[in-house]
Parts: C-alpha cells; structure tokens; sequence
C-alpha cells in the first residue's frame, strides 16, 4: 500500500544573471619595464640555461619564477604533473602559478601565460624565456591592483615535449573556470622578429585577436592576425576559451634562425620587440579586466508535490 503524504522532491535550476563589470582601479599611464624584462630573461636563459622538462634547469626555474611571483604579492603556487612524453616516457614537471585574486569570483579569471622549459642543448632565451619575462613583467605591474576578475598568471612546464603543462592545467578546470573566463593571453617566441602576430586555433573564438588587433593598432603598435595550433592557447581554445598567441614575426622559420638550437641565446635577442609585446600585452589585460562582466550563478530548490 502506497503512503499517502506527499513526497517532496527538489530538483535543482541554475540560474545565470549578467550584471556590469566594476572598472578596474585608474593606474599611472604604461608601466613596462624593460630592464626588469631583461634580467629575467638573463636569469633563464644565461643562469640557468637549458631547462629541459623534467631536469634541475626546469626545476631551478620554476623556483626562480615561483620566487618572483611572491615578491611581487601574488599567491604562488607550483602544481607538479606526472606525463607521458613521446619518444621520451614518463616526465615530471610543474607549471608555475601566480594569482591576484579578484573582488568577486562572479567576474571569472583572465589567464597569461607562456612555457618556460626550453629543448635539450638550447637556452631558449627567445624560445621561450622571452614569453616567460613578459609574463612576469606583467605580473609585477598587476599584482598589486584590486580587479575586479582574477587574473591567474601561469607558466607552463614541458611545452616541448607538447604542451603537457598547458593540458594539465586545463584538464583541473571546473565549469566556472572555463565558462566564466574572459580571455587567455600566451606568449611564446616574442624576442624575435619583424612584427607582432596574434592569432588562436581556427574554428575556435576569434573574438580575443581581433581585440589584440584594435588595441595593437589604436597605439600605433601594428599586429597582424592568423591561425596557429604550435603553443600554450591550444588546450585553453579548445575548451571555449577566448585565447590569443602573441609572437613576433620570424620570416626565416617559426622563431627565427636560432629555434630549437644552441645560439637562441640572450645576445640574439631583439628587445626592442620584447617592449613592443609588453605594451600590447599589458593593454589587453587591461581592457578584459575592465569589461569583465559580472556572473552570479544562483542555486534555486523547487518543490515538486506527488501523491
């Protein structure tokens, strides 16, 4: 015989208001330091040296980046991954995080990345202790300002070895994390070249390199766009992301005449174009935080009655 009080059932209904972004706090006019740009990319790539994911040259630097993440005022944090590298096997590396975190977690996270780790026999000074130096630069100028979205500064172990620390950190992304976010920013080869190029993985959001685009050019600071799947923004598109790969044009090869060999050294380095990056990068930081809009998702109980 069936009871007949009634049974109450809750089913739970997610419901998403938009609301306006605060603006980011007003700062003194362009901030990039190019000096301080130039040590660390002479602290990874001369230093140091070669940082092969999985050896003590990647080790020391992400101590060296997870050092400079906490004196600038950030949550640093180093989140180790186990992988399998091909033609290699099992590798252990780390990405190395540093998080200002915003006023309301209902703005989302903005993520800036580049990889840090370089190819055996090579400093990697352009590839990609060069990305690396920006990201911390950029950090430095940030770390310091109430935002409203949190921005997540991330360098990313055994990129050579294909984009293992990228995939890791998407991989513990949760629903929020990625549907919330208003952009990612990676930065690989940038001290190279003739010009600047943005780009992301075709058939994926397009919307974060027309923005690099309008802000480059609205400075005089001239960028071209395009397709390209070689780097960190690849796991972040593919899950819906907005991403944008900034690099400096290399007409002779992907990363100019010194990729991937023992003269990608610091003496090769054009930091003229390093400086031109970090304007660019900085600017779009900037802009995403202050047009973050706000999210709230809001957890509603309805009783459902049945006999």
């Amino acid at each position: 015989m069936e009871n007949d009080v009634a049974t109450r059932i809750y089913l739970p209904v997610f419901l998403l208001v938009f609301l306006c972004s605060a603006s980011l706090p007003q700062t003194s006019q362009y901030e990039f330091n190019l000096d301080t740009t130039r040590d660390h990319l002479s602290a990874l790539s001369q230093t140091i040296g070669v940082r092969v994911a999985g050896t003590s040259g990647e080790q020391q630097a992400a101590e060296y980046i997870a050092s400079k993440f906490t004196e600038y005022g950030l949550e640093a944090e180093i989140q180790p991954f186990s992988a399998r590298a091909v033609f290699v096997g099992d590798i252990t590396s780390a990405n190395v995080i540093g998080t200002n975190t915003g006023i309301d977690p209902g703005y989302g996270t903005i993520y800036v990345g580049a990889h840090y780790d370089s190819v055996k026999g090579s400093p990697g000074a352009n590839d990609n202790a060069s990305g690396t130096a920006v990201v911390l630069e950029v950090a430095r100028i940030f770390a310091t300002h109430e935002i409203s979205p949190t921005i997540k500064f991330i360098a990313f172990g055994a990129e050579e070895y294909g984009l293992l620390g990228s995939k890791y950190f998407t991989e513990q992304l949760d629903f929020f994390d990625i549907h919330f976010s208003p952009g990612m920013i990676n930065l690989d080869c940038v001290g190279y070249g003739t010009g600047q190029v943005a780009s992301t993985i075709q058939g994926t959001d397009f919307s974060l390199v027309i923005k690099t685009a309008q802000i480059a050019n609205s400075m005089g600071l001239g960028i071209t766009t395009g397709f390209s799947g070689s780097s960190d923004h690849v796991p972040f598109a593919r899950i819906g992301i907005p991403s944008v790969f900034i690099f400096t044009d290399a007409v002779e090869k992907p990363c100019g005449p010194n990729y991937h060999g023992s003269t990608d050294t610091f003496e090769t380095i054009d930091f003229d174009g390093i400086r031109r990056v970090g304007i660019i990068t900085e600017s779009v930081i900037k802009d995403l935080a202050e047009n973050a809009q706000l999210q709230i998702g809001t957890v509603v109980y309805l009783p459902i009655l049945s006999n």
